[in-house]
């Protein structure tokens, strides 16, 4: 047998909490803290259903690891469906055999900076979404807190902010095309009307597109074009492709306006993300150790603390800042 190479990817995001109106980065060490207390009192507390599985934090830790503090989560989805098994000369297949305390699971790992309030999530397509991370910690931190209306938190990706920057010189767009990766990821109640517009059947990935055509005087609305590259730059891992054609307006001899300097602009290019190859050896089981996974993350994660620090230092709020 040769050894099995396993890629996986990284995005960075910043833990947000809006509380009455305010809003601040959240500080995940905190959480951590109480959520130990919290299994030690009511071990259940920490398990919750989403989509008919069960999700927990099954272990979090504050760790010192390559000489910097970063709280240390490992999130589980306990699967609760049997798959499918067979072998390649069967022609039927069997259901998963499993005790009723046995399950299929999902995991992935997250380690938070509290200095520059930023995490880096390990990307696991069959976890659970960045939504449901948000909603989970939400809920245990209501729990600790014994208030269920107290605050919301959100992962927000953190944005190379100069991906942009070629969208200052125009300001005019011809086109709007997107695209999903994963349909049921969409949060963005404007991208989802525009993906439902098009009617495809459940469980389809959907295409939107806009266009003047070849018309070099018409315009899309811009006010419009720019709430969507709002919206786009939160649902990175929800599209798979997101473009405008932008330009500039300028005034012919007859006084009116048309569209001239037009480029293609990728939306995606802003995310700020990792990846890994692991080696998983020999056997056909390619789950990965968390333990390996952490001390790879916390290497990247120090590498890219420079650049990290360029885009949110303009826009930092103290972890502690929002109580």
């Amino acid at each position: 047998m040769v050894n099995r190479n396993k890629d996986v990817k990284f995005v960075y995001v910043q833990p947000n909490i809006q509380v009455d109106g305010r809003e601040g980065l959240f500080d995940m060490n905190e959480w951590i803290l109480e959520i130990n207390k919290l299994k030690k009192t009511n071990p259940d507390a920490i398990l919750m259903e989403y989509d008919g599985d069960i999700v927990s934090a099954r272990n979090a830790s504050i760790e010192g690891i390559g000489g910097t503090e970063y709280g240390v989560i490992h999130f589980v989805r306990y699967r609760m469906e049997r798959p499918a098994v067979a072998k390649m000369t069967d022609e039927e297949f069997d259901v998963l055999k499993l005790d009723d305390d046995t399950f299929i699971v999902e995991d992935f790992s997250v380690l938070f900076d509290r200095q520059l309030g930023v995490a880096m999530v390990q990307k696991n397509k069959f976890a659970f979404s960045a939504s449901v991370m948000s909603q989970y910690v939400t809920e245990v931190r209501q729990i600790y807190r014994n208030s269920p209306d107290d605050g919301q938190i959100e992962f927000r990706p953190v944005i190379n902010k100069h991906a942009f920057d070629a969208l200052k010189s125009k300001n005019a767009y011809k086109s709007l095309e997107l695209k999903t990766a994963n349909i049921a990821k969409v949060q963005s109640p404007l991208l989802k009307g525009l993906f439902n517009s098009q009617k495809a059947p459940e469980g389809v990935n959907i295409t939107f597109s806009m266009s003047v055509g070849q018309s070099k005087t018409k315009q899309l609305p811009r006010e419009f074009v720019d709430e969507v590259i709002e919206e786009v730059k939160t649902e990175f891992d929800s599209l798979s492709f997101a473009s405008v054609a932008a330009g500039k307006t300028a005034e012919t001899k007859k006084k009116t306006l048309k569209i001239v300097e037009t480029d293609p602009i990728n939306l995606l290019q802003g995310k700020i993300g990792d990846k890994k190859r692991f080696n998983v050896g020999e056997s056909n089981n390619n789950h990965l150790v968390a333990a390996v996974v952490q001390t790879e993350m916390a290497d990247l994660f120090s590498k890219k603390r420079a650049q990290l620090i360029k885009n949110v230092a303009t826009n930092i709020v103290m972890p502690d800042t929002v109580e």
